[in-house]
């Protein structure tokens, strides 16, 4: 991981052993759901740091532990998150995918989320306001979304890692309505 990540990033709880709590502070980043190990056999041991900026935030967390997460719609907000170890599996209503490195997912703000984690998830979130995005598609392509945008269809290929980048980097560090992004884009 680059170095200059790292030292913009914030605690938010480190090492955790009580999937409640874990539960409860990753909640308060995003909003409240449901958190359960996979096996009573395996010993949570949870991190997250988190850094705001504006519109969007970028969080690392990981559980090192196999979980299984239940969320409501989110609404207001994407997910994009970018595992850097191990793998994910999702699925927002009847649509499945498997994340790991190198395979991201965009989580759609207007379908019910079912996640498990493997013990050695590691990911990179990146959270972008759905305003935002209703905002950048008005003013930069005169599109005006009546509906939530929707990443996840069925039958549709994921991109590949490339282009996900591409448009990842073009969207956060070049959108001019990012006023308060630092201008540290070498972090990406």
């Amino acid at each position: 991981m680059n170095r200059n990540f790292n030292l913009i990033m914030n605690t938010v709880f480190k090492n955790s052993i009580d999937p409640d709590e874990a539960c409860s502070l990753v909640g308060s980043v995003y909003q409240p759901h449901k958190l359960n190990l996979c096996r009573a056999s395996d010993q949570l041991s949870a991190s997250m740091e988190h850094y705001p900026v504006s519109e969007t935030s970028i969080s690392r967390l990981t559980y090192n532990a196999n979980i299984h997460i239940q969320s409501e719609p989110f609404r207001n907000f994407y997910l994009i998150m970018l595992p850097v170890s191990g793998h994910f599996n999702i699925r927002q209503n009847n649509i499945e995918k498997t994340a790991s490195v190198g395979s991201p997912v965009i989580l759609d703000t207007d379908k019910n989320i079912d996640m498990q984690w493997s013990n050695n998830c590691e990911n990179i979130i990146f959270k972008l306001d759905k305003s935002l995005i209703d905002r950048t598609l008005l003013e930069s392509y005169g599109v005006e979304s009546k509906l939530a945008v929707a990443f996840n269809c069925p039958n549709r290929e994921q991109g590949n890692f490339d282009k996900f980048s591409i448009m990842l980097n073009n969207f956060i560090i070049n959108n001019p309505y990012l006023s308060d992004l630092p201008n540290n884009s070498e972090m990406f």
